[in-house]
């Protein structure tokens, strides 16, 4: 038997059980070994029956007073009586008439389940059973909990493992030794041997920290691949001309903060490579990231070469591309922003597409239409993607093969990331963090209103537009859902423009054709 062979060569694997474990991706004696499980049952603690308290227990006893029998049509009740020196306790199994005739008198069994009320009285019900001059596989010990499929229990998958357990090998060991030294692991075969049949809780822990080693390691070992693979490349080097910052700063309605200064020469430096940036701005929301990759994108532009800016919904495309626009039309002769997204009207969209074609358009702000076969870019140097997670790599891909050199890339993204966490999943990416926000950005106050006190809300609410401020309720859904659960925006437009009757209330959403417009 070797870890290459079909699991159906296993005793107790027929063709539908092994059809189960196909459903699991479980193939192969390696596929069987590599499925961990996804949680673990202490039934490690022996108790003595006079000892025992709701809940899951394990015991060790014999067993006699084997009743089977029918109490109606559909239900098989069988009863038993496990002793120990301390005492006695009713076994109960439903629907399990086998029982009566697999279990021998006077034999020791490990018995282990949830010790509960079954009527009026307590009672093992529907407990796991071993004898204890077998090895212990479902009961006392901690036992493995795998994701399961209808049909197929984690029984069946422990029984399975069993069997091929002693195959483990430890020249299939990963990591070097001494880096299983160095960071004092246990050894490749011990930890396997321990998640699925572990002695005790150390050697789990001990197990479990390896395999999460294991883990990191090789996302660290894959974001360093990555990134060598990133700086073989070639790719357009984008001079900095200071002249051009001077313009964009100049013209700017208010000061950078330091932050978005380092970002920005950061990037600046990176452009400047003749291999792909790999750059991450990370920043809360308000720190000033669009207008940073602006800026770095006008440098682009101003050198001759194409950006394109991806932004995860129609709505942000819009907004970016009025902020680019205004930004770039300090510079001058810069060529034109232009906006490309699947709601803008056909005649126009040919427009667009011709122009990004023939090199007209050196900047182009949308969402996916930006990856559509129908793009094709004159000179493509630079490509912003607006929160990275929303997009997959293959779309960040589709985007960067638009261009005759690897185009250099920043991404963006507003969500908080934890230096380790940033450096494991992201190690492939140089990151910038932009922790200030610009000095004339207004405090923001939250608060939290009850049902009870909304009437009370809209009046003051109501006092303050009319006093001449503005007001935006934003809503999780355009439409009602079926369950009534969430506010729709059409809900709340209605409600507000009666309670709002001398206030103009506007509606502003993705599908509006206005919008689009």
């Amino acid at each position: 038997m070797t870890l290459s062979d079909p699991v159906e060569i296993l005793s107790g694997i027929g063709v539908e059980t092994a059809k189960l474990l196909h459903k699991l991706n479980v193939y192969t004696l390696q596929d069987l070994l590599n499925y961990y499980p996804r949680k673990y049952i202490d039934y490690s603690k022996i108790t003595k029956i006079e000892d025992l308290q709701p809940g899951i227990v394990s015991i060790k006893v014999t067993i006699d007073n084997l009743k089977s029998r029918y109490v109606r049509a559909g239900l098989h009740i069988t009863e038993a009586t496990a002793s120990d020196a301390t005492g006695r306790v009713k076994l109960v199994w439903f629907n399990q008439p086998y029982r009566a005739k697999s279990i021998s008198p006077n034999k020791a069994y490990y018995v282990a389940g949830v010790f509960e009320f079954s009527g009026r009285n307590l009672s093992i019900v529907n407990p796991t059973l071993e004898l204890v001059s077998a090895f212990p596989a479902h009961t006392a010990r901690i036992i493995p909990v795998y994701k399961e499929t209808k049909g197929l229990k984690s029984s069946t998958i422990r029984k399975a493992l069993r069997q091929v357990i002693h195959l483990i090998d430890d020249n299939a060991d990963i990591l070097p030794a001494e880096t299983v030294k160095s960071n004092d692991l246990v050894s490749h075969s011990a930890a396997l041997q321990s998640i699925h049949f572990p002695d005790n809780q150390k050697k789990l822990d001990a197990a479990q920290h390896r395999m999460a080693f294991v883990e990191l390691f090789e996302l660290l070992l894959a974001s360093r691949l990555i990134k060598q693979e990133i700086i073989s490349s070639a790719s357009p080097a984008i001079a900095f001309k200071k002249s051009i910052i001077d313009r964009l700063l100049h013209h700017l309605p208010y000061q950078l903060t330091n932050s978005q200064k380092i970002a920005l020469w950061q990037i600046y430096k990176d452009l400047e490579k003749p291999h792909p940036m790999n750059r991450l701005i990370e920043g809360d929301v308000g720190s000033g990231k669009t207008a940073v990759a602006a800026l770095a994108a006008a440098m682009a532009v101003s050198n001759g070469y194409q950006v394109a800016y991806m932004a995860p919904t129609e709505l942000l495309a819009g907004q970016h591309f009025k902020t680019f626009s205004s930004i770039f039309k300090s510079v001058g002769k810069i060529q034109s922003v232009a906006l490309l997204t699947a709601g803008i009207k056909t005649k126009n969209k040919k427009d667009v597409l011709e122009n990004i074609k023939n090199g007209d358009v050196g900047c182009v702000i949308g969402t996916h239409a930006l990856i559509q076969k129908s793009v094709e870019y004159h000179n493509l140097g630079l490509v912003i993607v607006d929160e990275q997670h929303r997009f997959g790599v293959n779309q960040r891909n589709a985007l960067m093969a638009k261009s005759k050199l690897m185009p250099h890339l920043l991404t963006m993204t507003a969500t908080p990331i934890p230096r380790s966490l940033a450096l494991a999943v992201y190690g492939e990416l140089d990151i910038s963090l932009m922790k200030e926000k610009p000095s004339n950005r207004k405090p923001i106050h939250t608060a939290t209103v009850p049902l009870t006190e909304r009437t009370s809300f809209y009046k003051s609410l109501h006092k303050r537009i009319l006093a001449g401020e503005q007001c935006f309720v934003v809503c999780p859904l355009i439409d009602e859902d079926e369950s009534g659960a969430l506010r729709s925006v059409n809900a709340v437009y209605k409600e507000l423009r009666s309670i709002f009757s001398d206030c103009t209330v506007g509606l502003l959403h993705g599908k509006l054709d206005s919008f689009n417009k």
